[in-house]
């Protein structure tokens, strides 16, 4: 009985002197915030934000080293965010990080107020900075550094939203919603750094950026859509798809500024795949940039394979940026919309350069295949400019089933010019026998046409096919060479 009544004692000891500690360090924290209370103004998206909060009280005990922000606020020119969920800042010792988290309702007032404009913003979001905690004991109470030097231990940078959703503040009916998105942000440690200023002169060389997202059912035709906020992260509504990307930049410049990041870097997209409702593919990009003075060499590479499942359902989204433009009404073109539902597979692969100092621009179109049901067209294509006076562009197209690649596009040309279907039938098939009689092979009987041709600033060099390109200049010699192709 007295040895488990020792320890009793002990563990009621040790509790206590754990929440006491809890409280001063919460405490401490509170405290610190509380000076920045009234006001904090940061610059987003080109929009200066004040941010204000009433009080901060201690929160998270037993694992959470934290407080309770009360009275979040955001003003800005166009409107004004109230936080009235619960939002907590941090350190978890479980997860072994610095967090800021946000969960409950923000609502969203456009300015005038007597508007009614806004939203309501339902969020569950953390950011999270990955530092270990024996390594910050370490580094403030032993060795005594500054608590910016904590930048050099932090191992990522990562932001979680889920269960996301947005809502009309007139009539609270919902706009769209978030499943989830994981960001998580990373960069070169080989720098030691004791001060801001000493890291903005000198600021990391390679930086690494990863994404995931999930978005569910989006209400389009909508013009209420949530600021932008860093209390919570809401992404553009594009109905029902998933996401995932990679990338690393970096820079070889020798102590880059940001400055310096802008004109010397190099950017590897190394996968960015969507999988969703109305599209899905991959893309791969990679660029190099190189400014000297007014010396620039650039370079890139892209692969990209998309399918798009209904081209009409994306392009609804652009009501979302400018919802009175005139131009969107053609979307509602019964005969646009069925020509837009239709599926489309593009896949190409590009490369290029482009040099000022001496003067190089290149441009290779290694392989460009554009389909729509089975017909369309692919493209291979080498170009050059040294200057305005002295280019040339070589490659070959092969048109799969011309006949109806341009039965589909006189179609859609139809919207505008209302020709009957008889004048559609006489363009596709003057089409079709001019490109036929230009080809490569003018008497094959095949429906696919292939034509190279090899184009630059002189004419007399230049051809389209087996035909030269001047022989085109005088229009009469042309109808004749059509005519008499038409009578083969």
């Amino acid at each position: 009985m007295k040895k488990a009544a020792r320890y009793s004692l002990i563990s009621l000891i040790l509790f206590s002197l754990y929440f006491l500690s809890w409280y001063v360090l919460s405490w401490m924290l509170c405290k610190e915030l509380g000076r920045y209370s009234s006001e904090l103004q940061v610059r987003l998206m080109s929009t200066d934000v004040t941010y204000s909060f009433q009080k901060a009280v201690p929160y998270g005990f037993p694992f959470k080293i934290g407080a309770k922000i009360i009275g979040l606020h955001e003003d800005a020119k166009a409107y004004h965010t109230s936080h009235d969920g619960l939002v907590t800042v941090g350190y978890d010792l479980i997860r072994q990080g610095v967090f800021f988290e946000n969960t409950g309702q923000s609502i969203a007032r456009v300015k005038p107020f007597s508007s009614g404009f806004g939203s309501i913003v339902n969020v569950s979001s953390s950011y999270l900075v990955k530092l270990g905690l024996p390594r910050i004991f370490y580094q403030l109470l032993i060795k005594q550094t500054s608590a910016f030097e904590l930048i050099n231990f932090i191992d990522r940078i990562q932001f979680v939203s889920k269960d996301s959703k947005i809502y009309d503040l007139s009539n609270e009916e919902l706009i769209f919603d978030h499943d989830f998105i994981k960001l998580s942000f990373n960069w070169d440690k080989s720098k030691y750094y004791h001060s801001l200023d000493e890291m903005l002169k000198d600021i990391p060389d390679n930086y690494s950026a990863n994404m995931e997202l999930a978005i569910g059912d989006v209400i389009p035709n909508r013009a209420v859509i949530a600021p932008i906020s860093l209390v919570y992260l809401i992404l553009p509504p594009i109905d029902n798809v998933k996401i995932n990307f990679a990338a690393n930049l970096s820079t070889n410049k020798e102590n880059p500024t940001f400055a310096d990041l802008l004109n010397n870097f190099k950017l590897d997209v190394q996968t960015l795949e969507i999988d969703g409702k109305d599209a899905s593919g991959k893309i791969k990009f990679l660029t190099n940039v190189q400014r000297v003075e007014r010396n620039e060499d650039s370079s890139f590479d892209l692969e990209m394979d998309l399918s798009f499942k209904n081209l009409h359902n994306l392009m609804k989204y652009l009501e979302f940026i400018n919802k009175k433009s005139p131009e969107l009404e053609i979307l509602k073109n019964k005969d646009l919309i069925q020509i837009l539902q239709q599926p489309y597979d593009i896949k190409t692969s590009i490369s290029g350069r482009y040099k000022l100092s001496p003067k190089i621009n290149k441009i290779s179109l290694d392989n460009f295949d554009f389909m729509l049901d089975g017909v369309g067209f692919n493209l291979k294509a080498d170009t050059a400019l040294s200057d305005a006076r002295q280019w040339h562009f070589d490659g070959s197209l092969l048109l799969l089933k011309p006949d109806s690649v341009f039965r589909k596009m006189v179609n859609i040309a139809a919207i505008y010019t209302k020709e009957d279907v008889g004048a559609r039938e006489r363009r596709i098939n003057d089409s079709v026998r001019l490109l036929k009689a230009i080809s490569n092979h003018p008497t094959s009987e095949s429906r696919d046409i292939a034509i190279d041709f090899s184009l630059s600033n002189n004419i007399n060099s230049s051809r389209i096919g087996t035909i030269p390109l001047k022989f085109f200049k005088n229009i009469d010699t042309f109808k004749q060479f059509f005519n008499q192709g038409d009578n083969k």
